[in-house]
């Protein structure tokens, strides 16, 4: 075990293969998952997300608080469009659970991929000095030629906000941590702190478009965390009560420019997905996200996590991870596209 949380006594409850230990800390009201990646293609498949939900709803049941201890380069994309599903509903079971527990994430050497959207998601996070963080890996970025050292300082730099460098003292406090519910006022307090962080300005961009209830994004770059900001500013200035929200978008995943990856993707993933489902509780607005071609990877999952349901066209296109992902930190293309059929079969849309 890591020397931060060495010094309490802890029980293992059950394994999940080598990847996935559940347990309990004794003197701390807290249970524990802890995440080690063993698998080069990711750790969190069909398998380890049905785990992690199950645990997760047992803290619901149970009113315990749960710290998830992680090194992880998120989805085992070899479980192909179904790990893609189950990994969806996993960030939805975490975003319905925020305002019922407390969500701690500790990250040890590297947390990326759809791991990093969860630990962004958390109320708070611990990290180890030298941690690699972020929606890209760094196979991706030294084919860019950037060194690794400066991905982690850009990335600490904007998304302080979220992560304590940890320490005994500092972890002790987890004791006291409360249940803190988001508000309009404290959501929109967080986008204006990241796009200052990020240098954005204040403007909607004029890409988007708001058309009775309907957000319309189109791009064949992918989508931004400038973007991501824009969507959740946008549907937090007039929220009204019993409201559907449509996001009716065409872009196949997130961006994949090592500038944009630098303002921190993750972040604003869960920025949104925690703005949506505020206005999910509080106005009891219903989502839907309308794949119009082409969706994948943390874009598909952020989006179903919030999303009441999933509708498609019939010429729909999803892939696991871009070909220029794979390609580049794989080094093989381990998935092929999804037409509508087979989305619909898996569960991927619903309509």
């Amino acid at each position: 075990m890591d020397n931060l949380y060495k010094e309490y006594k802890y029980e293992v409850l059950s394994k999940l293969n080598n990847d996935l230990i559940f347990g309990k800390f004794i003197e701390v009201n807290f249970f524990f998952v802890e995440i080690n990646q063993s698998k080069k293609k990711g750790s969190i498949g069909v398998e380890e997300s049905k785990f992690l939900i199950k645990i997760i709803n047992k803290c619901k049941d149970l009113k315990k608080n749960l710290v998830i201890i992680m090194s992880s380069s998120g989805l085992n994309v070899f479980d192909g469009a179904k790990g893609l599903k189950l990994f969806a509903d996993l960030l939805k079971t975490i975003t319905e659970a925020r305002n019922k527990i407390v969500l701690v994430s500790i990250l040890k050497s590297f947390c990326l991929g759809g791991a990093s959207i969860i630990a962004a998601l958390s109320r708070c996070v611990f990290f180890s000095r030298g941690l690699i963080f972020g929606l890209n890996g760094p196979r991706l970025l030294l084919a860019k030629n950037n060194l690794i050292n400066d991905y982690y300082s850009i990335d600490k730099k904007i998304a302080n906000i979220y992560q304590t460098e940890h320490s005994h003292s500092e972890f002790k406090k987890i004791k006291i941590l409360k249940v803190d519910n988001d508000s309009k006022e404290s959501l929109i307090d967080e986008n204006l702190i990241l796009r200052k962080k990020m240098y954005f300005t204040k403007n909607i961009s004029k890409k988007i478009k708001l058309n009775n209830g309907s957000v319309l994004f189109k791009t064949k770059n992918g989508i931004t965390s400038k973007i991501l900001l824009d969507m959740g500013l946008l549907i937090l200035k007039s929220p009204e009560k019993n409201k559907i929200i449509s996001f009716d978008l065409d872009c196949s995943s997130q961006a994949l420019t090592l500038k944009q990856e630098k303002k921190n993707l993750s972040v604003c993933f869960a920025h949104l997905i925690k703005t949506v489902q505020f206005l999910k509780k509080k106005f009891r607005n219903k989502i839907i996200y309308h794949i119009n071609n082409n969706s994948g990877g943390a874009l598909y999952v952020s989006f179903a996590a919030f999303a009441d349901k999933v509708v498609a066209t019939k010429n729909l296109n999803i892939r696991v991870l871009p070909k220029e992902i794979e390609r580049k930190m794989i080094k093989e293309e381990v998935n092929k596209s999804v037409n509508y059929l087979q989305a619909k079969k898996i569960g991927l849309v619903h309509d």
